[in-house]
């Protein structure tokens, strides 16, 4: 158990919160109060959580964020597997992706490697043209993306509203 003022510096990281349990035996740490990690791969913030060693997995909950140089996350709980880059987010989601200048926001949000993206219950993506000229806002009760290096397909299901400058559609899929 550790107390106070805890800071834990890694070769590669850097964590700060007011108190830590660490179960050595299961390689299980448990944050009660908020905690703050740092690493070459961004940050992340939340009021709780617990980390499961083994499994390179966990469990954030309470105004959790995430971000690095190329996007930023929010949602009141996360649960997540960094080594296979899998993440769902609960609650309130909110992202910002700045390389493709892409937001979006719902209630649930599935991310994983292969560029995968479903974002559920009143979801919301808004894309701003490369040359910044135009913006589309897409409205739907589920959006799916898969994004690969040459292309982006997007498919929005059940009250879809699209807006553009130039055009405007209504339908259910």
């Amino acid at each position: 158990r550790l107390r106070g003022r805890v800071i834990i510096r890694s070769e590669n990281s850097l964590l700060f919160s007011d108190s830590m349990d660490v179960d050595m035996a299961n390689d299980i740490t448990t944050f009660e109060v908020p905690v703050r990690f740092e690493d070459d791969r961004g940050t992340l913030i939340a009021e709780r959580g617990i980390y499961l060693q083994e499994a390179d997995s966990a469990v954030f909950r309470g105004n959790v964020q995430l971000s690095d140089s190329t996007q930023y996350l929010e949602a009141d709980s996360l649960f997540m597997n960094r080594s296979n880059d899998l993440y769902e987010l609960f609650g309130r989601v909110y992202a910002n992706d700045f390389e493709d200048d892409v937001r979006f926001s719902g209630e649930y949000l599935y991310a994983d490697s292969t560029g995968y993206r479903l974002l559920r219950d009143n979801a919301w993506l808004m894309e701003v043209s490369e040359s910044e000229t135009d913006t589309t806002h897409l409205l739907a009760q589920k959006i799916e993306l898969q994004e690969t290096d040459s292309t982006s397909l997007m498919d929005a299901y059940g009250q879809v509203r699209l807006w553009t400058t130039k055009f405007s559609a209504v339908a259910d899929t």
